[in-house]
C-alpha cells in the first residue's frame, strides 16, 4: 500500500491559493523586477511577488515542516529534517513580468530524505493562478487536475505527431532544429510550440498541448522539477537529464555557482520513452548560460 500526504498536499495548496492572492495576482502588471545573480553569467529576475509570497507560505509551514525552503529563502536547517517542503512561489518570473497570464506558476514539492541522504518528491503541486489551473500528487497512483476550481478529467495525450516545446521568451533555434530532426527520425510530423515556464510546460504537457519537453539551457534549477517528479510518474512518463540521468533533489550549490543547478539539462515526456528520445540527443544541444 501507497504511503500518501493528502492532507499535507490539501494544506500546502491553501497556502499557494492564498499566498497567489494576497501577494501575488494583486502584483500582476505592477511589479518592480530586480536582477539577482553572477553578473558575469545569467541573471535571475526576481519581483516582490516572489519574496512576499515565499514569506507567507514559510511563515505558514516551516512550524509543522521544519527545514522547509524556497527558492528566495534557503534555510541551512534543510538538510538536516527527513521530511520538507520545497517551495518555489513564481516559477517563469520573467513570462510573470511580461504578463504571459499562462505562462507561470507556483511550485510546491514534498520532499523525503533517502538513505543515502538524498532527498526525492514524495508529492507534488503545481498551480498557475494566472489561470487558474492546479495538477497534483499527494503520492498515491492518482493526478489529479483542478480547473477553474472544479476537479475535471486529465485530457488524453498522443503521440500521433511530436509537439515539442521551446520557451517563449528565450527561444534556441538549435533546440528547434533538434525536434525536426528529432520528428524526421521517428516518422512523425513535427511542431514547435513556444510556451511558458518550466511549471507552465509541465501543465502543458499534462494537458497534452505538447509531448515532448527538452530543456538545453544549463539554467534551470531543481525546484522546476522538484513537483513535477511524482506527477509524471503516476501519469507513467520519466524526467531525465540529456544524458538519461535521473535527479536528486534539495542539493548543495553547484560547483563555483550560487545556487543548485540542473547543469545538464532536462527531458520529461509521458507518451514517448526515454529510450526513443535520448540516444537522438546530439552532444553540443546543451548551451551554456552561466
Amino acid at each position: 500500500m501507497l504511503l500518501t500526504y493528502r492532507k499535507e498536499v490539501e494544506e500546502m495548496i491553501n497556502l499557494l491559493r492564498n499566498a497567489s492572492n494576497r501577494e501575488i495576482l494583486p502584483r500582476w502588471g505592477k511589479v518592480n523586477a530586480k536582477q539577482k545573480g553572477d553578473k558575469k553569467g545569467f541573471k535571475d529576475i526576481v519581483t516582490e511577488a516572489d519574496t512576499e509570497a515565499s514569506k507567507y507560505i514559510l511563515d505558514k509551514i516551516r512550524s509543522k515542516f521544519p527545514g522547509s525552503y524556497s527558492e528566495e529563502h534557503k534555510f541551512s536547517d534543510r538538510f538536516q529534517h527527513d521530511l520538507i517542503w520545497q517551495i518555489d512561489p513564481v516559477d517563469g518570473t520573467d513570462e510573470f513580468c511580461e504578463q504571459i497570464a499562462d505562462g507561470y506558476a507556483c511550485h510546491a514539492a514534498l520532499l523525503q530524505k533517502l538513505e543515502d541522504n538524498t532527498f526525492f518528491p514524495v508529492a507534488g503541486i503545481i498551480y498557475l493562478p494566472g489561470v487558474d489551473k492546479l495538477w497534483y500528487n499527494d503520492g498515491s497512483d492518482e493526478v489529479v487536475f483542478v480547473n477553474g476550481g472544479r476537479r475535471v478529467a486529465i485530457p488524453r495525450i498522443t503521440r500521433n505527431e511530436l509537439n515539442g516545446y521551446v520557451r517563449q521568451v528565450d527561444q534556441d533555434k538549435k533546440l528547434i532544429s533538434f525536434y525536426r530532426e528529432l520528428g524526421k527520425s521517428l516518422k512523425l510530423k513535427t511542431k514547435v510550440l513556444r510556451r511558458g515556464g518550466a511549471g507552465a510546460s509541465i501543465s502543458d504537457l499534462l494537458e497534452g498541448k505538447i509531448n515532448l519537453i527538452v530543456m538545453n539551457y544549463n539554467y534551470t534549477k531543481e525546484w522546476d522539477l522538484a513537483m513535477a517528479e511524482p506527477i509524471i510518474k503516476a501519469r507513467g512518463g520519466f524526467i531525465c537529464d540529456l544524458e538519461g540521468n535521473k535527479f536528486t533533489y534539495n542539493r548543495q550549490n553547484s560547483p563555483g555557482k550560487d545556487e543548485p543547478y540542473n547543469l545538464n539539462g532536462y527531458v520529461i515526456s509521458i507518451v514517448f520513452k526515454k529510450d526513443e528520445i535520448i540516444p537522438h540527443i546530439p552532444k553540443d544541444l546543451l548551451v551554456d548560460r552561466l
